[in-house]
């Protein structure tokens, strides 16, 4: 992987189980497209948690996961490295969503493809992904799925 992030450390996007056994190659696991993406919102909206404490809680699983955990969907794009849950510090999860909505091309020029409703996560994070789309898909367009 060719690019490392601006804003986050490896142990704010990989599950500390991946850390330990790769130390620093755990880099590799993390699709490249996900990471500029978060930067890109990190830039536009200011500080924000992915692992780690936030609002009294400590996140461990909100990058990338652990293949076998029960967290997720079998098959969730966090497994494979493509998927980040962003807490914001001086924003709302809503606002930043609404404006990755708002303004889809900005979006997928940054690596962002996919959000998850909103009202799914009762706006307490809000979680991006760089999964490929159908050929099928608008090509200006972010997909939004439902939990």
């Amino acid at each position: 992987m060719s690019y490392r992030p601006k804003y986050f450390a490896l142990n704010e996007v990989v599950h500390p189980g991946a850390i330990q056994a790769l130390g620093e190659r755990a880099w590799t696991l993390m699709d490249e497209r996900i990471l500029r993406g978060a930067d890109w919102l990190r830039e536009l909206f200011g500080p924000c948690t992915i692992n780690g404490k936030f609002g009294g809680k400590g996140f461990t699983e909100s990058g990338l996961r652990d293949p076998f955990t029960k967290t997720g969907a079998p098959f969730s794009q966090h497994k494979f490295g493509r998927a980040l849950d962003l807490k914001f510090h001086k924003v709302t999860c809503t606002e930043v969503y609404e404006y990755i909505i708002r303004n889809p091309t900005q979006a997928r020029e940054n690596g962002i493809t996919c959000v998850e409703d909103i009202r799914d996560t009762k706006g307490q994070w809000l979680h991006i992904d760089c999964r490929l789309l159908p050929e099928s898909f608008p090509d200006n367009g972010v997909l939004v799925v439902r939990g």
